[in-house]
């Protein structure tokens, strides 16, 4: 096993010092595991790029790299924080002219090596590769025209195309075209110098799925998203499940540009342990948006679920009568958009060319393919379909130790509709059959009665550690302010009441609030967070507090200071006194 895990760790290194070095603040173990025992490893890696621009200072961006091992498999994941400007400079030869998406995680990858020598890996460089773009040495005007009028439009660029018709000419000779929805055909990429996948007609062990079993190592992971200029969303993810008896992965490409379509391109990997193959399931679903939205269910306003984490607060105040008898919500919800867009895609199976062939041997390993359609959710308990919605990043998982203990509830039964059966919801333990109206009710009962455990629970000693590796890997964002240069921030409520505030941002630095950059966080209840977290992290890890910065904008009029009799300069001298006074208590 250590060979392998050499070999491993030597192609993963090979493709990090291409932009600079890696450094681990752990080694591996050098005795030999066991390949019929699970080891799990986590460490923190920093990752060293280069700069592009000899004006600029070379970048260092710490990720979380977690090994899994078992029945001779070795699973890696990392994940890191959104790319910073000079990591996709150091990117920029490999995607010529296609911008990046708003939100891409360079360093995110998925990898699994069995002891034989096979590979198959998911990365968010590979993931954005798959999006359609011209190169440099393609003009406008070629053989891709077809594929270029292919390209999506919102409902109102042919108006604006009328407007400007004037100019379409000169932009046509100077914009590359690409697919602005950053859909991406990447199923992965498996490598084995022992046998080529084929097709197969063997479909997944649904049945197997489905069976209660425990989740030995799960993870997931975001390679980019990008919100399409408020017109929809493309986000492109991959899970994780190990169980002892096999390993399930689901990369899946998201659209939805509103008023036009969604899209759902998925690839499964599964392989049962008590087998010599593996299977790779491609899936490509696509179906016009109001077909999807005529689905929602009819609901009045004042009754409609909470089926995403960001829908509690609306910054809408506008309806009209008919948004206010749907749930709108339930368009973000991957799994409920798939679960009424038809299967197979327009009822067609997709040929092998499409479906791509997975998998090569292990050992005499027989490649094989499925293609047949199955089930989204595939048993998934409650936890992992929640930390699938937008906005789900800022929680932490809490101990289920911690939930099933009732004396860290008490009260919230006061404050949770349909108590009893959100909280067996909670704990997967609900056996009873709900009609669609009822469930959805209790659906949002469980989201609100994990966010008041979740704000209980991170003020424990338990909790406070796992917050704290989510603020090491920057989970909850950076603070905005310029002079602050990139502080990680943590997540405040500023009651403790739940539905007064959505949540903040407290930057440790220059100790001040901020509004979430993003609408799937700006809306969470900031309850579910409290008043206390952020403060006694950072008295329960000290070593975190940033130095103040007496650092302050100083205002100036053609380069000059502006008198100190200006009321603008007297309220900066003020806080500059202010700041000061704190530094020496």
């Amino acid at each position: 096993m250590a060979a392998i895990a050499n070999e491993s760790d030597s192609m993963l290194n090979s493709q990090d010092l291409s932009n600079g070095s890696v450094k681990e603040s752990e080694t591996a173990p050098s005795a030999v595991i066991s390949t019929n025992i699970p080891f799990h490893q986590e460490k923190l890696v920093e990752i060293h790029t280069n700069a592009v621009d000899t004006k600029q200072k070379p970048s260092t961006t710490t990720v979380k790299e977690r090994v899994f091992n078992i029945s001779g498999w070795e699973i890696t994941t990392r994940k890191g924080p959104i790319s910073n400007s000079v990591e996709l400079d150091s990117l920029a030869d490999q995607f010529k002219n296609l911008p990046y998406p708003e939100m891409f995680f360079g360093h995110n990858f998925l990898k699994l090596v069995h002891e034989s020598g096979v590979s198959i890996m998911f990365s968010s460089t590979e993931g954005l590769l798959g999006v359609y773009h011209t190169k440099d040495d393609i003009p406008y005007e070629s053989d891709d025209a077809k594929r270029k009028e292919s390209i999506l439009k919102v409902p109102y660029a042919n108006s604006w195309a009328t407007r400007t018709a004037e100019i379409q000419d000169e932009i046509k000779g100077s914009i590359k075209p690409y697919d602005w929805t950053y859909t991406s055909d990447y199923i992965g990429s498996v490598q084995s110098s022992k046998s080529e996948p084929k097709a197969t007609n063997e479909a997944l062990d649904i049945a197997l799925l489905k069976t209660p079993e425990p989740i030995l190592f799960s993870d997931e992971l975001i390679l980019y998203e990008d919100e399409l200029h408020d017109n929809g969303v493309a986000v492109f993810s991959v899970r994780l499940r190990v169980m002892e008896s096999c390993f399930l992965v689901l990369a899946r490409f998201f659209l939805r540009v509103d008023g036009v379509l969604f899209r759902i391109n998925e690839t499964r990997i599964f392989h049962k342990f008590s087998t010599n193959y593996v299977v790779r399931e491609v899936l490509k679903r696509e179906t016009g948006y109001h077909a999807v939205r005529s689905q929602l269910p009819k609901k009045p306003n004042h009754a409609l679920p909470q089926r995403s984490v960001v829908s509690r607060f609306s910054t809408t105040s506008d309806k009209s009568k008919h948004d206010e008898m749907e749930d709108l919500s339930l368009l973000t919800d991957v799994n409920w958009v798939t679960s009424v867009i038809p299967n197979p895609y327009f009822g067609v199976q997709f040929p092998d060319e499409c479906s791509g062939e997975i998998s090569a041997s292990l050992g005499d390993l027989g490649p094989k393919d499925g293609l047949s359609g199955s089930e989204d959710s595939y048993g998934l308990d409650w936890y992992e379909r929640f930390r699938m919605l937008k906005g789900s990043e800022f929680f932490c998982e809490v101990d289920m130790s911690y939930i099933q203990d009732r004396f860290n509830l008490t009260g919230l039964n006061l404050e949770v509709q349909h108590y009893v059966l959100a909280y067996e919801l909670l704990t997967n333990t609900l056996d009873e059959e709900l009609d669609q109206e009822l469930e959805l009710e209790v659906e949002r009962s469980a989201q609100h009665l994990y966010g008041l455990i979740h704000a209980r629970f991170i003020i424990t000693s338990r909790g406070l550690t796992k917050m704290f590796e989510k603020f090491q890997a920057n989970d909850f964002g950076k603070c905005p302010r310029v002079l602050c240069d990139g502080q990680a921030v943590l997540p405040v409520g500023l009651y403790d009441l739940p539905g007064i505030k959505p949540v903040k941002l407290y930057c440790p630095k220059c100790e001040d609030i901020y509004i979430p950059p993003y609408k799937r966080h700006a809306s969470i209840d900031g309850a579910y967070f409290g008043t206390s977290f952020p403060h006694l992290l950072l008295q329960v890890y000290p070593d975190i507090l940033p130095n103040k910065d007496m650092q302050r904008y100083v205002p100036k009029i053609f380069g000059f200071k502006i008198h100190s009799s200006a009321k603008e300069q007297r309220n900066q001298d003020e806080i500059r006194e202010e700041l000061q006074k704190r530094h020496l208590h």
